[in-house]
């Protein structure tokens, strides 16, 4: 009785035990099958009700694919392939997984394939059964669609940002290099990544980013810097450095290139001061050129006519206020040549042919004061919209300028070139002169500024209208006893 007893607890137990893992089974969003070594299904959860595949009991003995798949006769269905590929990767020890969008169910699938052993009778093999899991990753398969394709939206932002990033350790060395790709001004790129970041650029900037780095480990949150960078191709480069703590790991080094920035501001700068200047330029003509005229009439009838003075004083008065009347007429000269190309008259040229033609005319002039004038332009046309009157006065000063830097210069020499940046177009009047101290780079477009005895200090001011009222822009990059390089920027016309 007592035996009877215990049998029926023990399949109490196991009854209880049973329904106990098929409520667990039938609460997963998974579909579970129990499958026979062909595929076809032995037992399945409850699932199948809520993915509408029907009831799982009417599917007992049937394969697997068509209870997923009813109407579907391909070969190649990625069901049935990794069913077959399962077989031949068969393992009781790990699941054979794999993933596919279903047509049918409209559905992304994970499927996982796992071998199940089962002791056979006395004397009989063990048996492998598998259980197949069937898990539904929609919802995760969009989510991760949505975050590559924000990614890939912030990486084509980034790359189209005038910035760099890059990432450090706090020794400094290059983890990564995000941004725009190899453009004018970068030198940090991919293949230093590993490297000292103040080890791949010259002393001086090096010097910056490690003490920027220094200043970080110590506790600092935010480290700027400027620097500049001279390449052969696009000149000088103006960049801006950002070194910010970003973790207890790693630092972000944020690098703009402020170039094209500088080049507007400084548009913008030069046609404010220069609208101004102009308007007090021209009162100043008409205040001074009427009294002037004057003068000159009255000092010639008095020269002529006028007795009571010794011929010895009369000419010594006139001559000083003609010495006057000299100085301020070349005055009012340089004057009026701000505003004598206020009306511009456009053109489209060739800009090699222009300054081919510009140099032929004033060649032989420099040749007989020694000093040569070499070119060296881009191949091909170099197409701008410009004033050509305006054009040939700025290459007139900027050449003359060049030309009194190279007295006393053995083998002085003066060379164009002409390159492209982008849409760009540029102009490089080079000589090997004297050169401009530091002190005075900064000043020489300012009106009035000379080192000339006999200078106005209008011409450079000049220049520098005419290009920026032709949508230009002008620079200098000089050294004291080497020479200096006057580059002028114009947008290239296409059409």
């Amino acid at each position: 009785m007592l035996k009877v007893y215990l049998r029926m607890e023990n399949q109490n137990s196991l009854f209880l035990e049973k329904k106990e893992l098929e409520l667990i089974l039938n609460a997963s969003d998974n579909i579970v099958l129990l499958l026979d070594d062909e595929g076809k299904i032995v037992r399945g959860n409850k699932t199948t009700d809520t993915w509408k595949l029907g009831q799982i009991e009417k599917m007992i003995g049937k394969h697997f694919h068509s209870y997923f798949h009813p109407r579907c006769y391909d070969k190649n269905c990625y069901l049935m392939t990794g069913w077959n590929n399962s077989w031949r990767n068969i393992s009781t020890e790990k699941s054979y997984i794999f993933e596919g969008y279903d047509d049918h169910l409209n559905k992304f699938l994970k499927v996982k394939f796992r071998f199940i052993s089962f002791d056979g009778e006395e004397g009989k093999k063990k048996t492998l059964l598998p259980v197949g899991r069937f898990i539904d990753i929609t919802d995760e398969k969009k989510s991760e669609e949505n975050v590559v394709q924000l990614l890939s939206e912030l990486q084509a932002v980034i790359n189209n940002l005038s910035s760099r990033y890059i990432k450090l350790d706090y020794s400094g060395k290059i983890i990564n290099v995000k941004g725009r790709s190899e453009q004018s001004g970068d030198v940090c790129y991919n293949d230093h990544i590993g490297e000292k970041i103040y080890e791949i650029f010259d002393p001086e900037v090096n010097l910056k980013f490690k003490n920027a780095i220094d200043k970080i480990n110590e506790g600092s949150k935010l480290e700027e810097f400027e620097h500049s960078i001279i390449f052969p191709s696009v000149g000088e480069q103006f960049i801006k450095i950002k070194n910010v703590r970003m973790s207890e790991e790693f630092i972000l080094v944020i690098e703009e290139n402020q170039t094209e920035i500088r080049r507007l501001l400084s548009i913008a700068q030069t046609t404010n001061m220069m609208k101004n200047l102009g308007v007090i330029f021209s009162g100043i003509r008409h205040e001074i050129g009427n009294p002037i005229n004057t003068i000159k009439m009255t000092m010639s009838v008095l020269k002529d006519n006028f007795s009571d003075f010794s011929d010895k004083k009369k000419n010594e008065y006139i001559d000083r206020v003609a010495d006057e009347i000299g100085r301020v007429e070349f005055l009012l000269k340089n004057l009026k040549n701000f505003n004598m190309y206020e009306n511009l008259t456009y053109e489209k040229i060739d800009l090699n042919e222009f300054l081919t033609n510009f140099i032929n005319l004033v060649k032989n002039d420099f040749q007989k004061e020694g000093v040569s004038i070499d070119t060296d332009f881009l191949k091909g046309k170099l197409c701008i919209s410009i004033d050509t009157r305006a054009l040939h006065q700025i290459m007139l000063n900027l050449v003359t300028n060049s030309f009194e830097a190279l007295k006393y210069i053995d083998s002085p020499k003066i060379t164009i070139h002409t390159k492209k940046n982008k849409n760009l177009v540029q102009i490089i009047i080079e000589d090997n002169g004297s050169g401009i101290p530091d002190e005075n780079i900064k000043n020489i477009f300012n009106p009035f500024f000379t080192t000339k005895s006999s200078g106005t200090g209008l011409g450079l001011s000049i220049v520098k209208k005419i290009i920026t009222q032709m949508g230009g822009s002008i620079e200098v990059i000089s050294e004291e006893y080497k020479g200096t390089n006057f580059i002028l920027f114009f947008p290239q016309t296409t059409k």
